[in-house]
């Protein structure tokens, strides 16, 4: 946790973004030590697949992986991954997909995306000469991988030269048109073509890709989404990152220390707890409302757009 002096609104209730948290002195729960173990590990060299529920913190985790690709350092000073990585902090580009923001209409699913994809080619300086969403997103990839590893080799970076696989690509929400259109079978199976396509173009350039994470709420095995791209790494329930969304108890003590006892204060104002009530008798009410989320039996977190909400307004409600 960064030292985070006392300012009038500091809980970023739905701020999904990383850098606009930071830059605005909100608090953030410190989950880079995590992102550090899914970017480095050699076991994650595959794709990652995570799901969590809608207003979970998949946005910002996502938004928070780009920055740190983009080798926006000055974001992360005094987190764990800055700790880890010291004076080395590589640069990617990144191709971060929100499905949520294309929409579910069948009709118009296949040329949103399309559309999608060209904007991001376009905002990357890159043209493309594809007509569809699977060859545009294969056309993208493989265009920014040749231009990354061209701008390495004539600024002497220490990249292997012959390492292509240096594209990031973040696919947030890919559920999205899917849960959209559940009880419609013709829509339904119209979607899934055209990311069954998508995911098959991926796959087809996995020798380019650095790293790879799609994350949504459920994943749908009976669709086969998936299929395509045949070994994705489903982190859901991984042991080691089943608090890498939501808020653990120690990281709220930790986090939101100096704002203990000011909502305690609050709260005895407008009687929601009792004269005699201490921090540790908030936290547990704290608990009691909010906790009960767990992904491996043993470690559970609290909903975050919860537990903000509820220090943003000082009152126990259902958020």
């Amino acid at each position: 946790m960064t030292e985070t002096p006392i300012i009038k609104n500091p809980f970023g209730v739905n701020v999904e973004s990383f850098k606009l948290l930071i830059d605005s002195r909100r608090l953030y729960v410190d989950k880079t030590g995590f992102i550090h173990d899914l970017i480095y590990d050699p076991e994650f060299q595959v794709p990652i697949f995570l799901s969590r529920p809608r207003r979970f913190g998949k946005t910002l985790l996502l938004d928070t992986i780009q920055r740190i690709f983009e080798g926006k350092r000055e974001l992360f000073s005094g987190l764990e991954i800055e700790k880890r990585l010291g004076g080395k902090w590589d640069i990617f580009p990144v191709i971060r997909i929100p499905f949520n923001t294309i929409g579910s209409d069948p009709a118009q699913f296949n040329e949103s995306l399309f559309l999608r994809i060209k904007n991001i080619a376009f905002y990357d300086g890159i043209s493309l000469e594809a007509r569809n969403p699977s060859t545009a997103i294969a056309e993208l990839i493989l265009k920014l991988s040749r231009r990354h590893q061209s701008v390495c080799q004539q600024n002497g970076s220490d990249f292997n030269p012959l390492d292509e696989r240096n594209v990031v690509l973040l696919i947030d929400e890919y559920d999205f048109p899917l849960i959209g259109n559940i009880g419609y079978n013709t829509e339904l199976e119209s979607i899934r073509l055209t990311l069954r396509e998508f995911y098959s173009a991926v796959k087809g350039l996995s020798n380019f890709l650095r790293f790879v994470l799609i994350a949504g709420i459920t994943k749908f095995r009976q669709i086969s989404v998936f299929s395509s791209m045949n070994t994705v790494c489903d982190i859901s329930l991984d042991k080691h990152f089943s608090t890498i969304c939501g808020f653990t108890k120690q990281e709220i003590q930790s986090t939101f220390s100096q704002y203990l006892e000011p909502t305690l204060l609050a709260l005895k104002q407008s009687r929601e707890l009792c004269q005699n009530s201490t921090v540790d008798d908030l936290l547990d009410s704290i608990i009691q409302w909010y906790n009960g989320y767990s992904w491996d039996g043993e470690s559970k977190v609290l909903n975050p757009l919860s537990v903000l909400s509820f220090f943003k307004h000082k009152s126990f409600k259902n958020y």
